[in-house]
Parts: C-alpha cells; sequence; structure tokens
C-alpha cells in the first residue's frame, strides 16, 4: 500500500474517532411513567364560558336506543350547564338547567330531561374547566364520544357502513342563528356518489336535520362521506 494512501486512511479514521468523543449522542427524551385519562376540553379553566354540541341524539328507525349527556368536571366547583334539545321542528320544550357535580361525570338522560327521542342538544356554561361526551345505547351496544366545540366547513366521516341490519345516518345540526346550507358526497370502492338530493341541502336556523345515507348508498361493506358547507355553520356526525 503506498504511503500517501495510509496517510489518508490514518486522517479520516483520527477524525472518527476524535467526533465520536466529542458527540455524547442525542439527549434523552424524558418520559412519563403515569398517564392520566384524557379527556376532551375547550379552554383552561379561566375561560369564561364554553360552549358543546352534541349532534347525534339516536340511530333512527334502526333500533331504539337512549341518549345521554356526559358532564365531566375535574373542578372543585358545582357548574350549572344550561342544556336546550333541537329536532328536525326546532326547539324542544324549555332548555334545562343541570348541576355538574365537582370532580365527577354527570350524566344526563337527555330522552327523559325533555320527553323525546332522537335530540341534538347544545351545552353552555360559565367555565372553560368542564368536557362535555354523549353516549347513545341500544339493547346490544353503546357508543360514546366527544362533542363538538365549533363549526367546521368540511366534515369527513371515513368508515360508514350501509349492510342489511346496520344504519348509516348523517345529523346535520344546526343551532346557530342562519341557515345553512351543504353538499354531501359519499366515496365507494368503484368511485364517487353524489346524488342530486344531497346538494345544496338546507338546514334551517335552528333545526337538527337526519339524512338516511343508506337510501342512495345501499349494501355497502364501508363506504366514506364527506361534508361541505356551503353557507352558514353547522355540526355533522354520523350514526
Amino acid at each position: 500500500m503506498k504511503v500517501s494512501r495510509l496517510v489518508l486512511i490514518t486522517v479520516v479514521l483520527l477524525g472518527i474517532v476524535g467526533l465520536t468523543a466529542f458527540w455524547g449522542g442525542s439527549p434523552a427524551v424524558p418520559v412519563d411513567g403515569s398517564i392520566d385519562e384524557i379527556i376532551p376540553e375547550s379552554g383552561s379553566a379561566q375561560t369564561l364560558s364554553s360552549t358543546w354540541y352534541c349532534a347525534a341524539g339516536g340511530l333512527g328507525e334502526s333500533a331504539s336506543s337512549t341518549h345521554e349527556v356526559l358532564l365531566a368536571n375535574p373542578s372543585k366547583e358545582v357548574v350549572p350547564v344550561r342544556l336546550t334539545a333541537y329536532n328536525a321542528q326546532g326547539l324542544v320544550g324549555e332548555p334545562k338547567t343541570i348541576a355538574s357535580v365537582a370532580q365527577q361525570v354527570t350524566p344526563v338522560d337527555v330522552n327523559a330531561v325533555f320527553g323525546g327521542s332522537e335530540l341534538s342538544v347544545m351545552a353552555e356554561f360559565d367555565s372553560g374547566a368542564l368536557a362535555v361526551q354523549h353516549r347513545i345505547t341500544t339493547a346490544t351496544s353503546a357508543d360514546s364520544v366527544p362533542c363538538s366545540t365549533t363549526s367546521s366547513e368540511r366534515w369527513f366521516f371515513p368508515a360508514q357502513t350501509s349492510v342489511l341490519g346496520s344504519s348509516a345516518l348523517l345529523v346535520l345540526f344546526n343551532p346557530f342563528s342562519a341557515d345553512a346550507g351543504v353538499d354531501i358526497t359519499a366515496a365507494v370502492e368503484d368511485g364517487l356518489r353524489s346524488p342530486k338530493e344531497w346538494a345544496g341541502i338546507v338546514v334551517p336556523a335552528g333545526t337538527s336535520r337526519v339524512i338516511d345515507l343508506g337510501q342512495y348508498v345501499q349494501r355497502r361493506d364501508q363506504f366514506s362521506v364527506a361534508v361541505r358547507l356551503r353557507n352558514g355553520n353547522l355540526i355533522a356526525e354520523s350514526a
């Protein structure tokens, strides 16, 4: 081996050894071994007020169900929560005030409190500490999800099914002061579906409207749905 090549290799090796000695590697990432129960929240305890929207109120005619709103209050204060219920015709009865017990989850049976079923609910309170979920229960199943805290221009539901015996419902909840308009598109394995009945759907202010997706996307093991807002504000949720 030539002397010049040996010198070059030696210099490179010494450089690598020097860099290794100088750099001790990436710093260790601290890991918190304790994981607290995670609940959705709209703001900090200093937030003056919050509004949550629970759109889906049942499974339609496919199954008898109960609808509960779950008020999670981690604070040390009892918080009054104003609940307002809506259906396709508008307001259902008078708003109800429920005491959310400190450091507990307070369940509210929507059907019993408002004397109706398939109701969308708006929860308002003067605190940022609370989180709101809702739960739909049938004789064979139960599903609990966080309620929404804001409207959106687009809503996506990636896993829907319309096989025999299942429900594929889309709830469009508009508790706001102006009418809303939306377009709905479904994606199936062989393309997109946009029936004319899904174009420019109007949801009047202060109402909740249920769209039966299975009427136009039939006997599908899986499909996805996109909702695009044309105007106004609303909350969308699948059931």
